[in-house]
């Protein structure tokens, strides 16, 4: 798998060479090997979901396998980004909002939180802030969110949320949401580009 993996990443990062010249990108999407012909359509739906994800999340360039998406691969399945929205909106409550700065400072204060598994001290490491400074975002989150410290469905909650955010940019400002599902661009002919 690693060996495949590099292959593709190589080849990607080539096609990816000539392809900025002219202002493209390719991604690419790695679905499990199939070992029939039978299996291959399965296959090809899941590198196409790879890739639709990858591209949401690393952009548009990235190599994605479908085993590696984690709970991305659940939260492709959602097809009603209104829905999402709705549920990133409800947990994070005033911490959704993606136009301001502050929300997203604290948003990313939560994420590094909860990636470090509520390690104060690296957390403030990560982030560059004084370990006092960490211990008053927390009280600030806890007031705004509820008590996620000691609350693991809380807790479960936010991260998915967080990852629902970034996963269709609704974290983003500048960047809309999906509107249905994982749509991917139609083959316009990129290989006479090459």
């Amino acid at each position: 798998m690693e060996e495949l993996s590099g292959l593709v990443s190589a080849v990607t990062s080539r096609v990816n060479g000539r392809l900025r010249r002219v202002g493209r990108v390719l991604g690419t999407g790695i679905g499990r090997p199939a070992d029939s012909l039978s299996a291959l359509a399965e296959a090809h739906r899941q590198a196409q979901r790879a890739l639709g994800v990858g591209q949401e999340i690393h952009g548009g360039s990235a190599v994605t396998h479908f085993d590696q998406l984690g709970v991305f691969r659940l939260l492709s399945l959602i097809p009603d980004s209104t829905e999402l929205r709705t549920y990133v909106d409800e947990v994070l409550g005033p911490l959704a909002d993606a136009t301001d700065p502050d929300s997203a400072d604290l948003r990313e204060t939560l994420r590094v939180l909860l990636e470090t598994n509520l390690n104060v001290a690296e957390s403030a490491r990560r982030l560059h802030f004084h370990y006092n400074t960490m211990r008053y975002r927390i009280g600030k989150l806890e007031r705004l969110l509820g008590p996620f410290t000691t609350d693991p469905t809380l807790r479960l909650n936010l991260l998915l949320a967080l990852h629902a955010a970034r996963m269709r940019g609704l974290d983003q400002p500048h960047r809309p949401p999906i509107e249905s599902g994982l749509a991917l661009p139609a083959d316009d002919g990129l290989d006479s580009l090459l």
